[in-house]
This record gives C-alpha cells, structure tokens and sequence, in this order.
C-alpha cells in the first residue's frame, strides 16, 4: 500500500535530524548498509533485527519513499527471491522504532517501487506497527526490501528494527454478512465453517431481527439486521440482542454496526424511529469511554434503561433516565458477600426494580451472590453464597437467569444450587410480601410434586421467569414426568401448559416442547412463552386454565422472511415483543479459485429425516462419503415424540442421527439432553472426516447419567459411560464433547479416582485407552507435570490428540500439547515461545480453537503475541516442530475490503484434508462488511 501523506511540521524535523546526522562519521555501518550488499534472504519466515542508528544514507537509495514525510536518513537493505509465486509480507512487528518499509522491483541500478507502509511512532509500549504485501507473479523473481528509520524525537537513539519477511496465505471470501443467500435474503452473521475432503465448504448463517406483535396480532419487523443505523453512525446493523419492551411501546437492544464510525451501541425503537441511546466510545461517568456493551438490557415500565458495559479497565452497570447516564456498581467494588472480595462484572445481567429505582444483579465470581443496588447507593446483598437456604443446607450457586418485579411488590426470584440439605436445587424468592423477615424462601425445590404430575427436576439455569401482576411468578420447569410452564402464587402452584398437553388455538395436537424464557402480560393476565406443536412452533398466549392462542408462528412472513426463531419474549399492554433469527446452513463448493456456487443444505420447515426442522442449533463438522457432502447438525424438530435431534443432511437426500426420547442401544433408558450441560467445551457432536461416524455426548433419560456416544453405519454403540470404569482406575463421572477423525474419537473425562484424564478410543478394534492425565510429565524443553486440561481434545487419523492444558512445575504454566506414541506427551507451543514474526507468545486463550488437518502434520491455532498484541493465525508442522505460513493476523488487510478484527468469533478452525487451506469466521472492520469466512491457501 502506498500512503502520500505529508505532514509539513514533521518533515520539516525530519529534514533536520537529516542534516545533523549527515555530519557525523559512522565508525561501524551495518553490512547491508548499501543496496549492493543487501541481505539475502534465502530462508522463510525470516527475521532480521538491525540498530539503524549505526547506517547511513548512500546515493542509491531513493531520493524519497512513496510514503513517510521525505528524505529520511539512515537505511538498510535486504534482497528477496521468492521460491514460488504467491504473496509476501515484510513488517516491523516488535520494533521499538519507528520504521519506513518499501519494497522495490528490480536491480541496484534501476527500481521501481511497487508497496510502501509507515509507522511514524513507536515506543516500546505501543510497538509500532508497518506491513507490506506484495505478489510474486513467478518463482525466482528478486525483490529489494529498504528499511529506512523513521525517527521520534521522543524515544533516544539507539533504536532496534525488527524486519520480518514471509510468505503469506492468498486469502479469499467464502461469504460474507453483507451477501444475498438462495433463501432471498442476507446472511446477515456466517459462522461455523467446515470442510470436507472434496473441499465443501459449509457454513451456517443467519438473519437477525427484532419483531413486534400487537394486540390485534399484526406481526411487525422493528429493526432487522442490514437495515442502516441511525444518522451519526453510519453502517447498518449487525448482531442484534434480545430487546427490552416499556409500557410506552419502545424497545431497547444491542447492535453491532458494520461498516459504521462506531462498532456497537445500545438504541431505541420508538414509534417507527431507531435512535443511538449510547455508543462505543462515549464517555462514561466514571469519565472513561464505552468500548463494549453486555447483551442484555432491561427496561422499566416507565422507559430508564439498564445495561452491562466495559470502559476500560472495568466493566460496570449503568442506568439510564431522563437523557443522562448514573453508574450503579463497578467492577472491583468491594463485596458485600465476602469480605476482602470485590465484585466481578464480565458476565453480569441486571434488572430494574421500576417504583423504587433500583437494579438488581448476579455476580459469579469468587463468592457467588444475588445484590441490589441504587444509583449512588452502597450495594447491598439480597442472598450470598454460603447462606442459609430454606429447607436446610447453604446456597451454593446462582444461575444468570434470574425475574424482578417491575410492579410494586419489589420482589426477586431466582434459581440456585444447595449444598448439604435434602434437596439441591430450587427456585426462591426475596419478597417482603410472601416472605417472612425479608429472607429468601422457597417456591418450588428439586423433587416437589409438580400439579401436572411427577416432582420438579432440576429447574434449568437457561430458563427465565417472570412476575405477574400480584407479585406471583410464571415460570418453565422440567418434571420426571415432562416439562411445563406454571404459574406460582400464594394459593400454591398451577400449571399453564405442558409438554404432552393440548397445543393452544392456533396449534394442532399436543405440545412437543416449551421455551424456557416466559414473560407475563399484566394488562391480559397471560403467560407468553414458546411452544412446538405437531404442526409447527410459535409463540403462544395462555392464562391458567385457558385455551390461549398463537401470538405469531414460525412460518408467518417477515421482513427476512420465515421460519425464523423466538428469543426472550417480553410483553406489556397487549403487545409482545421478540428477537428472532433465521437459520440456514450452505454449502460452497471451493476446489478452486474463486470458491462456485452457494447451496442450500438445510433451513427450518425442511424435512430431514421424518423430523421438520424448526431451529438449527448450531453446524458441526462435515463429512464426506461415496454419495456426496454431508453435514451434520443439532436441530429442534417436531414429530412423532421429537425435540431435539442430530441431523445429518446434504442437498440431495436428508436422513437423522439420533433425537431426544430415542432408546439407548442395550440399555432401558431414552436419550435426554443432547447438549453436555457445560456449555464452555464447545462443539456438542462431532462427525468424522470420511466415514459416517457421529459421536456425541448426552444426557440420559430417566437417569441422570451422561456418556459419549458413537453412531454410524454399524448402528449406535456406547464409547463411555457415567458410573463405569475407566482405563487406569476409577468409574467415570462426566465427559467434555468428544472430537473423532475416521478411526479415532478422543475426550476429556474425570473419574471417581479424582483424575482429569484424555482418553482415545478406536472405532474399528472398540479400544478404549487412557492417553494423558493430570499428573502427567510434559517432555521437554518444558518440563513439568499436566496440571489442568482447559480445552477439549482433539484427534487426528493417525492416533495423535492435542489439547490444551495448564502446567505445573515447568518452564511455562500453559502449552498447547500433543501425544507422541502411548502416555507420552510433549509441547506444540507455550506462552513465552517465539514465532517466526518475531513476537512471542503472551496468551493462549484462542487454543481453544484448534484443528489437525487430515494427514496428520499441520495444527492450525490461533494466539495472542506479546508485542503485535493481537490475535494471528497459524499453521504448526507437529511432526517437524516448526511454524509453517501464518495466515491471517489482525489489522491485516482482508480481501475485497476491511481488516481482520477478531478471528475464531464462534466457531473452530477448519483444516482441509490435502494442506491446501484453512478456513475460519472473522469479523471485519473498516468496511460495510462485518462477519465474513475467509479461505487461506
């Protein structure tokens, strides 16, 4: 790239820094001071530092480089033949200098300049930051790379110049949000990228939008995703959340902005009018800027909003009323639960108290408490961790989910888990009208007849509830017998609906699933929540005891069109209010350049297997066999008995896995839950590379046992299972989600034994063996023993697992880990390692993401450098313990506009079975583009 800005003040320093160091003798000149005597570069990636202090300025070197601020003094160079055509990148990445990079084809004695990239300050703690690419068109073309110092009159000489050369991935778009799918409309946000060996690439996308439904039943599009953002902020919106609704008729929400000046907000809908309420980069109270904002917002009755938001280096609730912004609790605050704790806000949720101002929160971290707070006001603590529970035992943990009264009783319920009482798990609530002393007391608990038959189970901590208007509580709970939404007052609980029972007006036979969020309509006294029926899923309207009826449907047509999802249903006076997204998978056919054409493999109302498709859950991996592509992926159906189900499904022909109320081969139990309940290990079903092998963890029914579980065409088998035993000792006790190539499935397990361990299991002889566990020494250089596994593992063909793990004892404290034959492993990579751009490893979170290409040498990962202090994603040759070519890193140009601004955003890291690309979700700035796959070779 070539930039001809001129900043006359500096040039006019630069000038006569020139002069001053023009008259000075250099006693000891770098070796490639002079063009004639460059330095080869014969190796890739390359890495040279040089202190250009100590070069001059000969009469071969431009008079000028196309950008920069002029003559500058004092360069060195380098001379590039490239070993086959693609493109190249030469950067400064951990440079303390400010540095002029120019890249020349041609010879000494005649060149022409064809890229030219500046960074005009740099001290150590904000590294500067030039980047040239470049193409090659032939192998064995020559280029000459000029480093010329740009000097800061802030940082003394000497200065250190770090060059980096490499050759670098041809990056190209798979799809991006901004693109017209087959299903008529916009992507909107692409996700979950997976290859197969014919170079398929598959992916989901989706379309956001938030809708409204009056009393009347008229279905409204309020804002959907594409439309453009309010003048001021430029862009069209991204990722929309779950909205807040007033009695006024507004609603508030989150959006990222594509393409605009800022890149997320919180706005308001109000009488057809989108308006900012507050934006990335505004000043806070505490007089710092806004960076980001929490997915939930929640609004009072009478329109003051509360949100989560991060001003760096903290993250806060805010309230706001009347046009102006109050802090109510930072991050850091002391605990009112623990005292020497303070309060953690990453992940918090709030609600308003309407009549009394007040906004209530969860916090998680360290000692676990429910809180109440007040602009202005010391926080107080409603229930704390280690408290007393009704019914005996103490409080032990408190899910997110959680319902205010926005009325007058100034109530909270919320879901928690209890330690050393009779029962562990329930639903309570602190009220001063249904609860004595202002003490938490009980509403339901785990094993309480429910009225529709069998006990309460577990109260799930994804679900939502809220108040009526007489301070009772609508809420959705599972029971041994079937799920069902209830209705609590002080007369005792009633049921609403149930799975089983009749669908409401507007729906045709029994109901197959409920929602789990429900909110409440004081002005219609009814619960709003959604239902699958025989015929289709929507969301309904429904009182105690009453028929109800259909609020809107899956099918009805929208702005983005249909079969779309319900999200967090809020009502007042009549109207109801929702988040819903349309889900498709596709599927690209990329065996050459550019990728063909875009297919549609699966979209709700589609037919896979007998089951109709109401939601895609998520994509998993493709497979691939003799018949074609394949794609597998969880699904809520409706059918005979069905919810949840893993579906396997391709253009052409469909046909399901397995789905929740199948029999477990061998066993007198059904499958339950299909998501292992830890929704931080990732992926919940993986299919092989080649064969059709499935496996996948679930939850069984009645039982509340969980295993993993393999399916292909030899039928269902158990890989592991909850109470029996596991290799090296021990019966097993839970599983993380399992990964399998074609001949090998690996997961995560602990025991009753107390061990964390990685296990293999191998499809063809159905061994199961113990392959790492904690305790485990790491070979060198490292050293040390496997503390903790923080990743799910993953699997190559060729027996090979890598995974994640802390380290105890050694030379670093987290590495990336790969097995090398039985019970041996050694490191892939570890904080503190170097990389061929010169940087070093500072943090390994992004790890999480990794993925073996199919023959069984090259890992893809990401990582964050400590001196680019950015994400970067590379390929690691594990058999050969070296770095191969780095294919993206941040701020780095994207193809067809923008820049890489995050990598990974929710999915893995596809490798493609041949070595020839990668392919990975990123989000994208600086362009009217904002989720985007890319492909690089």
């Amino acid at each position: 790239m070539c930039r001809s800005v001129r900043w006359d003040l500096l040039r006019m320093l630069v000038g006569a820094l020139a002069l001053s160091l023009a008259s000075q003798v250099t006693q000891a000149q770098p070796p490639n001071d002079d063009c004639a005597s460059a330095t080869a570069v014969t190796v890739l990636p390359f890495v040279g530092v040089v202190d250009p202090s100590l070069a001059t300025n000969e009469p071969l070197d431009p008079p000028q480089p196309g950008c920069g601020f002029g003559v500058l003094p004092r360069s060195v160079w380098y001379e590039l033949t490239v070993p086959e055509a693609g493109t190249y990148q030469v950067h400064n990445y951990g440079s303390d200098y400010g540095t002029v990079l120019s890249v020349f084809d041609g010879s000494c004695a005649g060149m022409l300049e064809i890229a030219c990239d500046y960074s005009p300050f740099g001290p150590a703690s904000n590294p500067s930051r030039s980047v040239n690419s470049f193409q090659a068109m032939t192998a064995g073309q020559t280029f000459l790379i000029l480093v010329t110092e740009m000097p800061n009159p802030m940082i003394p000489s000497p200065s250190v110049t770090r060059v980096g050369i490499d050759k670098v991935a041809t990056l190209e778009r798979v799809a991006v949000s901004s693109d017209s799918d087959p299903l008529g409309g916009q992507f909107g946000k692409v996700s979950g990228p997976v290859i197969s060996k014919r170079d398929q690439v598959s992916f989901e996308g989706h379309t956001d939008g938030i809708f409204a439904v009056d009393a009347a039943g008229v279905l409204t599009t309020l804002v959907a995703s594409g439309d453009p953002a309010p003048l001021g902020v430029g862009g069209t919106f991204g990722r929309l959340s779950a909205p807040a609704f007033n009695d006024l008729g507004d609603a508030y929400f989150r959006a990222f902005i594509e393409g605009g000046a800022v890149r997320s907000g919180i706005f308001l809908w109000s009488t057809g009018l989108v308006s900012a309420v507050v934006l990335e980069g505004d000043v806070s109270p505490i007089g710092i800027p806004y960076t980001s904002f929490g997915d939930h917002v929640d609004s009072s009755l009478n329109g003051d909003l509360v949100f989560r938001a991060y001003a760096p280096p903290f993250d806060g609730l805010y309230y706001f009323a009347a046009g102006s912004m109050s802090l109510v609790a930072l991050e850091g605050t002391a605990d009112p639960c623990a005292a020497g704790e303070t309060l953690d806000m990453r992940r918090q949720e709030a609600h308003l108290l309407t009549d009394l101002v007040e906004v209530v929160f969860v916090d998680t971290d360290g000692t676990e408490g429910i809180y109440l707070a007040m602009p202005g006001q010391p926080i107080t603590a409603l229930a704390c961790e280690g408290d007393p529970a009704p019914g005996g035992g103490t409080f032990d943990r408190f899910a997110q989910e959680f319902a205010v009264d926005d009325q007058s009783l100034s109530s909270v319920a919320f879901q928690a888990r209890i330690t050393g009482g009779p029962q562990s798990r329930g639903l309570f609530m602190v009220s001063s009208t249904y609860c004595p002393m202002g003490s938490p007391c009980a509403l339901a608990m785990q094993g309480d007849p429910a009225p529709s038959g069998g006990a309460f189970g577990g109260f799930s901590s994804r679900m939502r509830p809220d108040f009526t208007s007489t301070g009772g509580l609508v809420f959705h709970a599972p029971t041994t017998s079937d799920d069902g939404i209830y209705r609590y007052e002080a007369a005792g609980i009633s049921t609403i609906a149930t799975v089983g029972g009749p669908c409401p007006i507007g729906g045709a036979g029994s109901v197959d699933r409920l929602g789990v969020a429900v909110t409440y309509d004081s002005s219609t006294d009814d619960a709003i929540f959604e239902a699958a029926c025989s015929d289709g899923t929507g969301l309904m309207r429904q009182a105690v005891g009453a028929a109800g009826s259909e609020v809107a449907s899956r099918d009805d047509v929208t702005a983005i069109g249909n079969g779309f999802e319900f999200t967090e249903p809020v009502a007042n006076v009549g109207d109801v209010a929702f988040h819903g997204r349309r889900d498709a998978i596709f599927t690209r056919d990329c065996t050459g350049i550019p990728c063909g054409a875009i297919d549609v493999v699966a979209a709700p109302q589609d037919i896979v297997g007998g089951l109709t498709v109401t939601r895609i859950d998520e994509i998993l991996h493709n497979t691939l066999t003799a018949a074609g592509n394949r794609v597998a992926f969880v699904a809520e159906t409706f059918g005979p008995s069905r919810r949840d189900a893993i579906l396997m499904a391709n253009p052409n022909w469909n046909f399901s896995v397995v789905a929740v109320g199948d029999p477990v081969p061998g066993m007198a139990q059904t499958f339950g839950e299909l998501r292992f309940p830890n929704t931080l290990l990732g992926t919940h079903v993986r299919p092989s590379m080649d064969q059709k092998n499935v496996t996948f963890v679930a939850d069984l029914a009645p039982s509340l046992d969980s295993g993993v579980f393999l399916w292909n065409s030899n039928g269902m088998a158990v890989v592991a299972l909850s109470g029996t035993p596991a290799p090296g000792g021990g019966d097993f006790i839970d599983f993380t989600i399992p990964d399998v190539r074609d001949g090998y499935i690996a997961f995560a397990g602990t025991t009753t034994a107390g061990a964390q361990c990685v296990y293999r299991y191998e499809i063809i002889t159905a061994l199961l063996e113990e392959v790492a566990c904690a305790g485990d020494p790491v070979g060198a250089p490292i050293g040390g023993t496997i503390d903790d596994f923080t990743s799910p593992p993953v699997v190559s063909d060729y027996k090979r697992v890598a995974f994640r793990a802390d380290v105890t004892g050694g030379a670093s404290d987290d590495c990336l880990i790969t097995t090398r034959g039985p019970m041996t492993v050694e490191p892939v990579k570890c904080i503190d390692d170097p990389l061929p751009i010169g940087a070093e490893i500072d943090n390994l979170d992004a790890l999480t993401n990794t993925d073996f290409n199919y023959v069984d040498r090259r890992l893809a990962y990401y990582v964050r450098t400590s001196n680019v202090e950015e994400n970067v994603l590379f390929f690691t040759d594990v058999a050969a313990g070296i770095d191969s070519t780095k294919v993206a890193g941040y701020a780095e140009q994207a193809p067809g506009g923008g820049r890489f601004d995050l990598f990974g955003f929710d999915s893995d890291i596809q490798v493609s079975s041949n070595d020839e690309f990668v392919v990975f979700d990123t989000h994208l700035s600086g362009a009217d583009v904002g989720y985007a796959i890319i492909r690089g070779e």
